[in-house]
């Protein structure tokens, strides 16, 4: 997985299905330690009973927002 190069925002796609490799994998790309505010698009494939957990653990002390998606644009186009 790649994060964009853009100081101001980073983008990354995980390519995990489990919700903690996935959480782990953004956490990764994203360098949560540098940043603000972290904003996330979940496919809804991601059982957000797990996925919240998972995401709050990955991003410990950054605040986080999120909501799931009918779809996502991504580096593979539309899935």
């Amino acid at each position: 997985m790649q994060a964009s190069a853009h100081d101001a925002v980073r983008r990354a796609a995980p390519s995990a299905r489990g919700p903690r490799t996935a959480a782990s994998e953004l956490a990764a790309a994203l360098q949560p330690d540098s940043r603000e505010l972290v904003v996330f698009f979940a496919s809804p494939d991601y059982d957000p009973r797990a996925l919240a957990p998972a995401i709050a653990e990955a991003f410990e002390g950054t605040r986080v927002n999120g909501c799931t998606t009918a779809g996502e644009f991504g580096p593979c186009g539309y899935r």
